[in-house]
């Protein structure tokens, strides 16, 4: 019974983090079959060696909440070998779920990794995104000048690229919090207003 709970557990972490299915499955489309199926066993092997932990706990007779079977996953992470594309994936989804819980340190940590390994792997795009979600977090976490600088680097990428409106809108309302929280009211406003610009 405690095992079926803490699947269940697993499960509706995971179902509140899905933003990140539907990309795997277009990269996994995008791969050749050899590729794709190497890709599938490594994840694979994280889940299970995350699930081999829990059911650890769970006959050790240690209850394990949300936070626990993240901070699991975390560690797990760092064992399994993860290929670098797929452990930036999950690096950003473990960033994002530890933010929706409220645990804005550790959403920090995630996001950084994940933004290293990608400016590693040179995928602009997805870096800039994950530096946005990074911006977020690092707010969150009283961390406005580290927030404000990954919003800028965000910025850049994006300017660099010719991204669209709403991507800038939404770096420049990241780094217009930032300042704002560093009481740095003039450059606040400017990305402010920046950001309707864009959002217009």
């Amino acid at each position: 019974a405690a095992s079926a709970v803490l699947a269940g557990t697993v499960a509706t972490v995971f179902s509140a983090i899905d933003a990140n299915e539907a990309r795997n499955a277009a990269v996994a489309r995008a791969d050749d079959a050899d590729r794709a199926r190497t890709r599938a066993e490594r994840m694979n092997g994280f889940f299970q060696d995350l699930l081999a932990n829990m059911r650890e706990r769970d006959a050790a007779g240690e209850a394990t909440d949300a936070k626990q079977v993240l901070a699991l996953a975390a560690q797990s992470l760092e064992k399994t070998g993860t290929p670098r594309d797929a452990e930036s994936e999950l690096r950003a989804t473990l960033g994002r779920a530890f933010f929706e819980i409220g645990d804005y340190q550790r959403s920090v940590d995630q996001y950084r990794r994940s933004t290293e390994l990608l400016a590693a792997s040179v995928d602009e795009p997805e870096l800039a995104r994950t530096l946005v979600l990074m911006a977020r977090a690092q707010s969150r976490a009283a961390m406005p000048a580290e927030a404000a600088a990954s919003a800028r680097r965000a910025l850049e990428i994006l300017a660099r690229r010719g991204a669209g409106a709403a991507e800038r809108a939404d770096a420049s309302e990241c780094l217009a919090f930032a300042l704002n929280a560093s009481q740095s009211t003039r450059d606040a406003y400017e990305a402010v207003e920046s950001a309707i610009a864009l959002a217009r």
